[in-house]
């Protein structure tokens, strides 16, 4: 064979490897693809089963997803609701103002899943997102006294209504006043307009919009309350006024962080309602007029532990519980920054077993900020040491102290005086006060 010959048979012979090289290179690539899909095949389905079933592998609650159409779908509206809450029903105080604002915090966080939610409001025409802020305001007074004077119910008021405000009847509101600008007139007819809106669920939440809820602490707080009883629940508050002279005449109310009621108690209100919308009108606050209704209606409030259920931010004013593995229910006179670090805090806790507790709240929100210069954390001292001028002496007697959490040097303030260290055994509110400084030891507030 002639030498091109062989360069044709060669070339010919090499052609047909590098054809079936290529072919093979293909083919495998074609089954590691469907190996690929058929994967993804199967996840999708275990998925579906999963959502369908509502247990997720790892045996938590799974967030069902409402179906919408694909016209509602491609315009952006409808929401993914969590079906893991649908016995239960929030009520969100708010206003024309800052309903976009505050909100929407709330909405975008720990909201995101309820499935019954309705803001409440002084106006109409206000929405945030799929939401129309209720007007639960305006007219409410004078729809309240026809009602009233139609049914001639006053003349069957319960003694202390009547003797408080028959003459209310022939008043109108005088909407100058700080109550009626202010949230009083929101509670009452806000928790009607809920029952109308959700008749058949097993529990209402009324909630300030500046309020961080942690629903699945609060769910865990109500398995040992049957909703078929008469329940108006919350952290204890006492007031004078709207007809009661001293504390001990007046029922404690529930404070606007969050107000918790069975369906048997909104149930057992309703007839009251527009008795209490005219009498109880001057009233200068709206939980106060809800305890106040409740009791006409025979319910007088069940108090919650004071700790889980707080009514003010986790700022130097906060009284922190002596037991950091305490678990929050909810904090109240939020910032929308604040909630958002609750949300993120509330999402991936460290522990997620055990989930938050408010040793990780101190410790999120207090990152770097233990010491403090010219503040007192006024409360009882487990020990006070005279004589101590220096910080490190302090904190060294604090250490020495199992039960110290915190302590406060008092430094001298002239040539005779003395300094005093007090060690404490929980991080009490701080106060100013000149030339004293105080700190916390972090790591003795910890869930452990």
């Amino acid at each position: 064979m002639d030498p091109q010959t062989q360069t044709r048979v060669w070339q010919s012979s090499s052609g047909k490897e590098a054809s079936r090289s290529v072919f093979i290179r293909r083919s495998k690539s074609i089954k590691w693809l469907a190996g690929l899909l058929l994967i993804w095949a199967l996840t999708v389905v275990l998925l579906d089963h999963t959502m369908r079933d509502g247990r997720p592998s790892h045996g938590l609650k799974a967030a069902k997803v409402t179906n919408y159409d694909d016209a509602e779908l491609e315009s952006g509206i409808g929401r993914r609701t969590d079906e893991r809450w649908p016995e239960y029903a929030f009520i969100v105080k708010t206003g024309s103002e800052v309903l976009v604002t505050r909100g929407a915090s709330q909405l975008l966080s720990f909201l995101q899943g309820a499935k019954n939610l309705v803001f409440i409001g002084e106006e109409a025409g206000h929405t945030l997102a799929e939401y129309e802020m209720q007007d639960v305001v305006t007219g409410s007074y004078e729809r309240a006294l026809k009602a009233v004077e139609r049914s001639q119910q006053n003349q069957f008021l319960p003694p202390r209504l009547s003797k408080r405000g028959a003459s209310l009847l022939d008043s109108k509101p005088d909407k100058t006043t700080n109550g009626y600008k202010s949230q009083a007139h929101k509670n009452i007819p806000g928790i009607r307009r809920a029952y109308e809106l959700f008749p058949n669920v097993e529990w209402f939440i009324l909630l300030d919009d500046d309020s961080y809820l942690f629903m699945d602490n609060m769910d865990d707080f109500l398995s040992e309350y049957n909703s078929s009883l008469p329940y108006y629940i919350g952290a204890a508050n006492k007031f004078t006024g709207c007809g009661f002279k001293t504390f001990d005449e007046a029922p404690r109310f529930a404070h606007g962080s969050a107000i918790i009621m069975s369906k048997e108690a909104v149930r057992r209100i309703q007839p009251f309602i527009d008795l209490c919308i005219v009498k109880l009108h001057h009233c200068f606050a709206g939980d106060v007029r809800t305890s106040i209704c409740m009791k006409e209606a025979g319910i007088l409030l069940t108090r919650a532990p004071v700790e889980p259920f707080s009514k003010f931010a986790p700022n130097h004013e906060f009284n922190w519980p002596s037991n950091p593995c305490t678990k929050p229910i909810v904090f109240h006179h939020l910032l929308p920054e604040q909630i958002q670090t609750f949300y993120q805090l509330h999402k991936h806790p460290i522990n997620k077993t055990r989930g938050l507790t408010l040793g990780e709240v101190y410790s999120t929100f207090y990152a770097g900020t233990h010491r403090l210069d010219n503040m007192d954390r006024a409360g009882q001292a487990l020990q006070v040491f005279p004589n101590i001028s220096s910080e490190s002496a302090c904190r060294k007697h604090c250490q020495h102290n199992s039960k110290c959490v915190s302590w406060t040097l008092k430094k001298p303030m002239n040539a005779t005086d003395v300094g005093h260290c007090h060690i404490k055994n929980r991080i009490y509110e701080a106060k100013p006060m000149n030339g004293s400084v105080s700190e916390v030891l972090k790591e003795r507030y910890e869930c452990k």
